[in-house]
């Protein structure tokens, strides 16, 4: 059964997608949004998640991200949005769609909430840091082994400026050839204000 209304957090890595996320489940009534689309390179969310059939890991995907009230929530990022549309279109009912008439169908038309974090240089020493260690996330309570010393390389960090500046510019491409208003949410008003943010997404 698809949700009633849904909605996808879309980002670039680094932007508090999983403080956003959390919050929102915490309601109980906003879904469970969570990255369920991410998958490595040559690899399908069915090989990965151990699914009998793409279609079926998408059906457990909204089962799984839909709270009792009929609210589904994701969270997509543009680093593998490509891929995952290309999954989706595998499977024959959304076979020669355009992106976004892939997502109206699969997700009921979804409102999008827009990620950001004004502080760039900041998000991309963060994606310098998680990728030397391999901690991505932290969660309270956990204690996280690094794989690495992180060093400051000021190539690599200027190098991830502009990833992230090119993503950012892709989402907006992708809202502005498809007519799409997304809700803008920046970390750090995020950070500042957890129920101001949580309201506006429940707007």
């Amino acid at each position: 059964m698809k949700p009633a209304i849904s909605y996808l957090i879309v980002s670039v890595q680094r932007s508090g997608t999983h403080l956003l996320g959390n919050l929102l489940r915490n309601t109980g009534i906003a879904g469970s949004p969570e990255e369920y689309f991410i998958s490595r390179p040559g690899e399908t969310w069915e090989e990965r998640w151990g699914a009998a059939s793409r279609a079926a890991y998408l059906a457990q995907v909204l089962e799984r991200g839909t709270t009792a009230n009929g609210v589904f929530g994701a969270v997509v990022m543009r680093n593998y949005f490509d891929r995952m549309l290309q999954l989706l279109r595998e499977i024959p009912e959304y076979r020669g769609l355009r992106a976004a008439q892939i997502l109206d169908a699969v997700f009921a038309r979804p409102k999008y909430v827009w990620m950001r974090r004004r502080d760039r240089v900041a998000q991309a020493i963060s994606l310098s840091i998680a990728c030397q260690t391999g901690v991505w996330i932290q969660r309270k309570g956990e204690t996280s082994k690094p794989r690495a010393t992180p060093r400051f390389e000021f190539k690599a960090i200027d190098e991830w400026c502009n990833r992230i500046a090119a993503q950012e510019q892709a989402w907006a491409a992708y809202f502005r050839e498809n007519q799409i208003e997304p809700l803008v949410l920046f970390y750090e008003d995020v950070a500042a204000s957890h129920r101001a943010a949580t309201e506006r997404v429940l707007e």
